[in-house]
């Protein structure tokens, strides 16, 4: 509870984006600006203006990873249980999405809602072709785990990926690799019989 703050929320994160995306936008301004004015010997603080901008785009990276860890670190504790929710079950005869997938793309879609008003739309495909690049590890790593001998639970990983393809298209991003190509790899090799 550093400094009186309780949380720091993806808004936040967004918000303070924006704050040095302005800085930036307005630095080569002001640098065009105090050249006109500074002295010869005081030029050289026009350089640390450089390393100024270079330092605020390294922070705005480093914004941008920390929504990606927040999504990653909730779909982690999401999935953990993914291999004993797509085991055959006598309960369960269809199958369908999991819980866990579904959870994970409602998780994935308020974020979106949620930074949508904030970023460009640029920055919200820079912050969500990485979000889903490290979905794309975790959730094959997560699925890799499954007992894919049972056709119901081959089944279940094919709906888990139909259902977070089709939800993913609604945010209406620009993925040139596609959502999550080595997770709908995987699920193509599963047999369905």
């Amino acid at each position: 509870e550093s400094a009186g703050l309780r949380s720091i929320n993806a808004k936040h994160i967004a918000l303070s984006s924006q704050s040095l995306g302005l800085v930036l936008a307005v630095l080569p301004h002001m640098k065009a600006v105090l050249s006109a004015y500074l002295p010869e010997g005081q030029r050289r603080l026009l350089k640390d203006m450089d390393a100024v901008h270079d330092d605020y785009e390294g922070h705005t990276a480093q914004l941008f990873t920390k929504l990606v860890t927040i999504l990653e670190d909730r779909r982690k504790s999401y999935m953990k249980d993914i291999k004993e929710a797509l085991a055959p079950a006598d309960s369960r005869r269809q199958p369908e999405p999991s819980a866990s997938i579904k959870t994970v793309v409602k998780d994935l879609a308020s974020m979106h809602k949620q930074l949508q008003p904030l970023l460009t739309r640029p920055q919200l495909h820079t912050v969500f072709t990485q979000i889903l690049g490290t979905f794309d590890a975790g959730l094959l790593e997560s699925y890799r785990t499954v007992d894919a001998t049972p056709a119901y639970s081959r089944q279940c990983i094919v709906q888990d990926v139909h259902f977070l393809r089709k939800e993913v298209a609604k945010l209406h991003l620009s993925l040139p690799q596609g959502c999550c190509p080595a997770l709908v790899a995987f699920a193509q090799t599963l047999p369905l019989a």
